[in-house]
């Protein structure tokens, strides 16, 4: 089970505890409020992990385009190939570059 599963399995878990609790304890519907004020504490705590994960997941992904795009330069540097394929692998590594980094930036954005 990854840590994203067993987070939002026990903010699941956490959610039904509280609302069972709260109407064992003051009878059937008695204390509604205190079990949805108890879900969103937990709602809210799961959307906040599940964002950190997220930025994380972001953050390696431009790690892995970074040394990537450091390889494919670093690569068509040593071969020693002609202007017209060192040119090609610079533009190729150009080109994913900026679609990593417009990725990475608008799924942020949504993040935010």
């Amino acid at each position: 089970m990854s840590s994203v599963t067993a987070a939002n399995g026990a903010a699941t878990e956490a959610a039904f505890d509280a609302i069972t609790r709260a109407f064992d304890s003051a009878g059937s519907f008695g204390s509604i409020s205190i079990a949805t004020d108890k879900a969103r504490e937990v709602g809210s705590t799961w959307l906040e992990q599940s964002r950190a994960i997220t930025l994380l997941a972001l953050d390696a992904f431009d790690s892995g385009i970074n040394a990537y795009v450091e390889l494919t330069r670093g690569l068509a540097a040593a071969a020693k190939v002609a202007d017209r394929a060192l040119g090609a692998a610079e533009d190729n590594a150009k080109i994913v570059s900026e679609m990593a980094a417009a990725y990475s930036s608008a799924a942020r954005d949504l993040i935010k």
